[in-house]
């Protein structure tokens, strides 16, 4: 299990609960696994791989919080 593994779980049990806020931004459990998976998606399309290395060099924002789970999941 890694940690993409437990936004997963935790969407299962809880998905109404907020998961991130961030300079008034919210996101739910679900809402954060569904982006997370679209952004894995989009990762793989581009041809990113498992073993691949990748560096997120981005602001602090919750798409940060995305993108580091993506490529968890990836």
């Amino acid at each position: 299990m890694n940690l993409a593994d437990f936004l997963s779980d935790t969407a299962a049990r809880i998905p109404e609960q907020t998961a991130i806020v961030y300079t008034g931004q919210s996101l739910s459990f679900e809402e954060m696994d569904g982006k997370v998976d679209a952004l894995v998606s989009g990762l793989k399309r581009l041809g990113l791989e498992p073993g691949d290395r990748c560096v997120l060099m981005m602001p602090n924002c919750i798409e940060w919080a995305l993108v580091y789970y993506a490529l968890a999941r990836l």
